[in-house]
């Protein structure tokens, strides 16, 4: 693994300057029973934000315990502990909120308490208890407030990786699955299987959708498939709600919809769209010719063309306080492919990564304002949100994951 920076780094800033949350200018008007809430003016925090890291835990070389291999969730409870599961070392480590170690629940394995694949799934019961989605096992495996293992509960499927976060409302649990793995892979669709805190499973929410699916490339050899995504496609997103419903949108215009059984509520906000520039197109043309090739060396680029800007917005996530936060995709930046092989006709060059923006909302539909997330912080893990706060994985140039702790203040305002 490649390894650089400090044994540990601890720091502890009392950050003020943070953003108050009042009304922002917006037009509200009524589509049937759909509240639209439509910004017309900037949000009501102070211009430009930014989040401060407060804390960051990880070691180069030391204990295995402040060590990562591979984070794949994070979690914090009630007391503001931080949980992380790590799927090299496969358990439940955790922290103060002083980032101080604690302790460990499980090992690899199949037993009581044991994970033997975890992926994305990490969630806290109003309760105390903790829930860690293994796949290798094909089960949810809950553990008691103080690490003590309780119970286990089956999944659907344990045969693909989930990149999903769990869902949770009161005592209710929500997993995403796919809800028919028997059928060709194309062919899958994800379900949200309600799980009540003693194990019972109630039903399985369908995923709301239009239909209106991004374009896939797709390459075959000999009963094997290749698929991707068109690069810089709008596509649909959802997220869960700790309310109790379903955030949904597609990326081809700023509107997405906070589900509500018994008062939907549309927000719309006009957003300048970021041109793709002729070097990310270079780049994601060569990373789809590659990994087509991969596969089918004959393969040749037939369908849409990588769009001249960049989708409205490109992700939906919710904080534990039930803020809403839209991802919008930002200008590009240059990096060092530290992981490219030159030897591999392949793998592709990525010289160019992206800004990501977060757009804040109150659940009434205002328009908070907006912070760029910090370019170290790891896509592929949840990241957790509340309040001003934000938890997530990060690497460093080497790849190297730590844990940090971001607080969001205005820019320039004193610590």
């Amino acid at each position: 693994m490649r390894r650089s920076g400090p044994a540990l780094l601890l720091i502890l800033a009392a950050c003020t300057g943070g953003p108050r949350e009042e009304d922002s200018a917006a037009i509200r008007t009524r589509v049937g029973d759909t509240t639209v809430v439509r910004s017309v003016a900037g949000g009501s925090w102070p211009q430009p934000m930014e989040w401060r890291r407060d804390l960051s835990i990880g070691e180069l070389d030391g204990p295995p315990e402040s060590t990562f291999g591979r984070l794949v969730s994070i979690a914090v409870d009630g007391d503001g502990r931080i949980l992380a599961v790590d799927r090299q070392v496969p358990t439940v480590r955790v922290f103060s909120d002083q980032g101080e170690y604690l302790e460990s629940w499980g090992r690899r394995g199949q037993g009581p308490g044991e994970l033997e694949n975890p992926d994305a799934g990490l969630a806290v019961f109003p309760d105390g208890r903790v829930v860690v989605r293994d796949r290798g096992n094909a089960r949810l495996q809950v553990y008691g407030k103080n690490g003590e293992p309780l119970d286990t509960w089956p999944v659907i499927t344990g045969q693909y990786i989930n990149r999903r976060a769990f869902g949770v409302t009161g005592d209710t649990l929500l997993n995403p699955d796919v809800v028919n793995p028997t059928d060709p892979l194309p062919d899958w669709r994800l379900g949200l299987v309600r799980i009540l805190s003693d194990g019972t499973v109630l039903d399985t929410l369908p995923i709301p959708g239009t239909g209106r699916g991004i374009h896939r490339f797709v390459a075959r050899n000999e009963g094997n498939v290749a698929e991707i995504d068109l690069p810089f496609g709008a596509r649909e997103h959802w997220a869960w709600h700790p309310d109790g419903f379903v955030i949904h949108g597609v990326g081809d215009e700023y509107a997405m919809t906070l589900l509500r059984q018994d008062a939907p509520l549309r927000i719309e906000r006009q957003v300048e769209r970021v041109s793709v520039t002729a070097g990310e197109r270079a780049q994601e043309e060569q990373r789809v010719l590659n990994g087509m090739r991969w596969l089918d060396a004959d393969w040749r680029w037939t369908g849409p063309r990588i769009p001249p800007s960049k989708p409205a917005f490109s992700g939906i996530a919710v904080g534990l306080d039930g803020r809403v936060w839209v991802i919008r995709d930002g200008p590009a930046y240059e990096v060092e492919d530290l992981d490219y092989d030159r030897t591999d006709p392949y793998d592709t060059e990525i010289r160019l990564r992206q800004d990501r923006i977060l757009d804040a909302f109150q659940t009434n539909g205002n328009f908070l304002g907006s912070a760029v997330l910090p370019r170290d912080v790891d896509p592929r893990v949840p990241f957790v949100l509340k309040d001003d706060l934000m938890w997530a994985v990060t690497r460093d140039a080497l790849g190297v994951q730590r844990i940090s702790r971001f607080q969001l203040a205005q820019r320039g305002a004193p610590n």
